[in-house]
């Protein structure tokens, strides 16, 4: 069960309405809510942690977590995501070919390796990259 503050940053309704207009999302729409419910507490639990700093607005966690939910519902982003942690920089096969920048990286140095880079665009800016001298 969803305990906003608790578990989750945000409502499956509020996922649902977020992600409404979103292009592909129909999968997500498609999903039972017990389905929901676990990539969005997973999602926040992602989130959780990364050090973020203090004064992170409230909405750009809850869009990260519903970004990053709905990855996590993709195959192909858990595909591409094990690929990147992976350290594969470029996949071709025949003429198709698939590059990775060093946005994993970035993620990896981060703390965490999101499966939606949405997710992590949106909230690298608040990530506190200040080291603790003890």
């Amino acid at each position: 069960m969803i305990i906003v503050g608790e578990n989750s940053y945000v409502t499956i309704p509020e996922a649902d309405e977020y992600l409404r207009f979103e292009l592909g999302a129909n999968k997500w729409a498609g999903m039972s809510n017990d389905v929901k419910t676990t990539a969005l507490i997973t999602a926040y639990r992602k989130i959780k942690t990364i050090r973020l700093v203090k004064h992170t607005p409230k909405e750009v966690k809850q869009w990260a977590q519903i970004l990053e939910a709905w990855g996590m519902l993709d195959e192909t982003n858990v595909t591409n995501a094990d690929r990147v942690a992976r350290g594969v920089k470029s996949v071709s096969i025949g003429k198709a070919s698939e590059s990775y920048d060093n946005t994993a990286l970035n993620m990896q140095m981060a703390g965490t390796l999101l499966l939606s880079q949405r997710a992590y665009s949106i909230l690298r800016p608040y990530i506190d990259r200040m080291a603790v001298i003890v």
